[in-house]
């Protein structure tokens, strides 16, 4: 396979993959322009919405990281985790 054909390829599964996740993208933007209009009403409070989410996503991405240390010393094979933890995943 050459390089401009796997580009391709891989051009290809990503369009696939954003038509069937466009709502994903939605959400997010819709949630964005809220957060932004309360963050401009309310700088105080949405500095501590804000810096609660990155340590709640902080622990979650550290524990994590221990759980897969500990899975991998015991033998699973440890792939794709993220995706497997999403659960709303487009079929």
């Amino acid at each position: 396979m050459t390089a401009a054909t796997n580009r391709f390829a891989l051009r290809k599964d990503a369009q696939v993959l954003c038509r069937r996740t466009w709502w994903v993208f939605l959400i997010g933007g819709i949630t964005s322009v809220v957060f932004g209009v309360f963050a401009y009403l309310q700088p105080g409070i949405a500095l501590l919405a804000l810096s609660m989410f990155f340590a709640a996503s902080v622990l979650v991405d550290g524990v994590m990281n221990v759980v897969g240390v500990f899975l991998m010393m015991l033998g699973y094979k440890v792939r794709n985790t993220p995706e497997r933890l999403q659960g709303l995943r487009a079929r």
